[in-house]
């Protein structure tokens, strides 16, 4: 501790008490000032540690920033549905799409996994099996349906029926369709067809109004005929015909309008549930 000509000067004034108390208050200040010192020394190193970490850090990210892991190239380059042609021409692949191909020649093609979480707009997802679902019988013994709930039940297996199912897909900015085998239970076979059976609703609920219209139009025809023809009998009993033939064929044009229009009803009558039997039989047709 350096003191001046100027403090020793102040000093000597002081007596010995004081002077001690201001060597004292002079050491201890020093003191403090020298900790604080070190202290930001050492926040100063710890602050350029960091830098030099994160710049490291940095450089590393950077290093590997045009990397792609196995997964983004299996999501670039796999295809649903491969050319034959490519065993020949292995050596012209790049290592991303010989990893695709690989992976593809472990899939089963012959049955699918199916995804009907957007069933209402008629968009669907289908995967091949894996070898453990082809081990459990997952898909062809039980119900291809990803969330489907009676997948596990053994005791559904008869009643699982299996569909060609025509998907079409965009791949590599192309438009494809394959036939592709699935097996269903009836309730994931509803969703699977639920466009097509709102469709067909539809289509039943016009026929059935239309015939309503015209059922009502042909009413109306009958009761005017029948008041007209009232009116005409009428007519023809005031001026007294004589002649009984005239009554026999007006009885007789009576019989063939009625057996007529009961024809006509009958016609309607088995358009209707012919209609109602295609509804109730709607899957009838795409079971292999």
């Amino acid at each position: 501790m350096e003191i001046n000509k100027e403090q020793y000067e102040l000093l000597k004034k002081l007596d010995a008490v004081e002077r001690h108390k201001k060597l004292i208050e002079n050491y201890l200040n020093q003191k403090n000032n020298d900790i604080k010192k070190k202290q930001q020394q050492q926040q100063q190193q710890q602050q350029q540690q960091q830098q030099q970490q994160q710049q490291q850090q940095q450089k590393e990210v950077d290093k590997y920033k045009n990397f792609k892991t196995d997964y983004q190239i299996l999501k670039e380059n796999h295809q649903f549905l491969r050319d034959e042609g490519e065993n020949e021409n292995i050596d012209q692949l790049t290592w991303e799409e010989k990893l695709a191909k690989t992976y593809y020649d472990r899939l089963y093609k012959e049955y699918a996994i199916i995804d009907l979480s957007r069933y209402k707009s008629g968009e669907i997802g289908l995967r091949w099996r894996i070898e453990s679902e082809v081990i459990s019988g997952r898909g062809q013994f039980t119900c291809a349906n990803k969330k489907c709930e009676s997948s596990s039940n053994n005791n559904k297996i008869a009643e699982l029926k299996s569909f060609e199912v025509p998907f079409s897909y965009n791949e590599l900015n192309e438009n494809k369709i394959a036939l592709v085998k699935v097996v269903l239970c009836p309730l994931c076979s509803k969703l699977l067809n639920y466009t097509n059976i709102k469709k067909k609703k539809k289509e039943l609920k016009k026929f059935l109004k239309e015939e309503k219209n015209k059922n009502k139009k042909r009413k109306k025809n009958k009761n005017d005929n029948s008041s007209s023809e009232e009116e005409e009998e009428e007519n023809n009993n005031e001026e007294e015909d004589d002649d009984d033939g005239s009554d026999i064929e007006r009885k007789s044009k009576k019989k063939r309008k009625s057996i007529e229009n009961h024809t006509n009803e009958e016609v309607v009558n088995k358009k209707v549930s012919k209609e109602k039997d295609q509804y109730e039989d709607v899957f009838s047709d795409m079971f292999l």
